[in-house]
């Protein structure tokens, strides 16, 4: 294969199966295992080893954990790379060193170092049962370590892709091992209580590697500790060794908070801080990345309050209740929010946003992939609506059909308007045609919805 073009590489990597996109995802794939990973990692002179890194896994938040730890380390003058997918524009996104993601010439550059090594282990798969052919996420997780590696990164911030014990992320040496708060998702591969879904989560613990904890659940907490304690794994336990302390009105869409506690025996006290990220839960999710960078001091990374104030306070992440103004349409907000857990943190958000309490017409729209509990999602988020616009994102074969989709939402609440706009493409025209300046729109239920639906917004505005 004449790899020498753009075109050629793209459809290299994107060819590759893609558990992101093949329904039964990743965990149930009877030919995964580390032996391939660790394989392809090895002959590219094992990157992953090059750098400290701080590994994260967990149902709720993760994204938003390790953003505010990338914004935090960034402001500390940290030379900080961030590996998190999924993508919403551009698989460049899931690249990123000090905030910016990885450039189209680079990547192709380091996608051409791989491919020799992939298709030669595309060849050894045909031959040897302990090996197959290296799938999307093991090359883009290649690819993130290559690069981190070639950029003398000071410190790695690495999301798991799904679950964490299996997770081809999981053949690094971490330093710092963060679980945050565990709710039920991809409960087909991880299983269908929480302490089988904490079990894969707590996959990352490495003997003697410290792990800040943020899950609340008695029974998913005990089952983590129980790991961590096998492996004699020092654990900073949220509401234990550590806490927030509100000190301002929870109503408000950015509220201030505090924490303070003892992380492996470094103290936190921390007030008057406010993430940049929307909602009262993402004070929490600000907890675990301080408590997390806190017990990275003991690799030589020393942070101040101010610099942890203020790298809090610059943290973004488009698709978290990501807010969309322009000139002739109502207030947008578009938010990635595709579990139960995470439709009842937007719920909330949703109330104490001023945009939402005003508007004469609340209109949600909405998509969501196959494998989710549906219909605890919409028994959230419908009672907050008038008005529920299904579709269908085209771009991931798994959205579930918006006929469906009417059909549960007036099972649940037969009083409830409903339209459908079958291509999430067409959302934006739609929008423009059909609301007024004072209705409020809310786009949510997959990030897949909201990455087809963002750059069509752009053309409007």
């Amino acid at each position: 294969m004449n790899l020498d073009t753009v075109t050629d590489l793209q459809d290299f990597l994107f060819g590759r199966i893609n558990y992101e996109q093949v329904p039964g995802g990743r965990m149930s794939s009877p030919g995964f295992r580390f032996n391939t990973i660790r394989e392809l990692l090895k002959r590219l002179d094992n990157p992953h080893l090059a750098f400290p890194i701080i590994h994260v896994a967990g149902t709720k938040g993760k994204g938003s954990v390790c953003h505010s730890m990338s914004s935090i380390a960034r402001e500390a003058g940290l030379h900080v790379g961030l590996y998190s997918s999924p993508h919403l524009a551009s698989v460049e996104e899931r690249f990123q060193i000090c905030g910016q993601p990885i450039e189209s010439s680079e990547m192709n550059r380091l996608l051409r170092e791989i491919r020799v090594v992939v298709e030669d282990l595309d060849e050894l798969a045909e031959h040897e049962e302990h090996f197959h052919r290296p799938t999307f996420f093991e090359i883009t997780t290649a690819l993130a370590f290559l690069h981190f590696a070639d950029r003398e990164i000071d410190l790695g911030i690495i999301e798991v892709g799904m679950g964490g014990r299996l997770d081809s992320t999981n053949v690094c040496q971490s330093q710092v091992c963060v679980i945050t708060n565990i709710s039920f998702d991809h409960t087909a591969q991880l299983g269908n209580t929480l302490e089988s879904i904490a079990t894969e989560k707590a996959g990352i613990v490495k003997p003697g590697v410290p792990v800040v904890c943020g899950v609340t659940d008695p029974g998913a907490q005990k089952t983590i500790h129980e790991i961590a304690d096998a492996k004699r794994a020092p654990i900073a336990q949220v509401g234990r060794d550590f806490c927030l302390t509100q000190i301002a009105d929870q109503a408000e869409l950015f509220p201030k908070f505090g924490i303070s506690g003892n992380v492996f025996g470094h103290s936190i006290e921390l007030s008057n801080l406010q993430s940049g990220l929307a909602g009262e839960h993402q004070s929490e999710n600000a907890a675990l990345a301080v408590a997390a960078l806190t017990a990275a001091q003991d690799l030589g990374i020393s942070i101040g309050s101010d610099t942890m104030q203020r790298g809090l306070a610059k943290t973004s992440i488009p698709g978290r209740y990501q807010r969309w103004t322009a000139d002739r349409l109502p207030p947008l907000r578009l938010d990635i929010a595709h579990n139960e857990a995470s439709m009842a943190a937007l719920g909330k958000t949703l109330r104490s946003d001023p945009d939402y309490q005003s508007a004469q017409r609340r209109i949600l729209v909405y998509s969501v992939c196959r494998g989710k509990h549906n219909t605890e999602m919409l028994q959230q988020i419908l009672p907050l609506f008038e008005q529920v616009v299904f579709t269908e994102f085209r771009l991931n074969p798994r959205a579930v059909s918006a006929e469906k989709l009417v059909s549960k939402a007036e099972e649940i609440n037969p009083q409830v308007a409903t339209s459908i706009v079958a291509d999430a493409d067409q959302i934006a025209t739609w929008i423009k045609h059909h609301c007024q300046t004072d209705d409020f729109v809310c786009i949510t239920g997959s990030n897949f919805l909201v990455a087809e639906v963002l750059p069509t917004l752009e053309h409007l505005s």
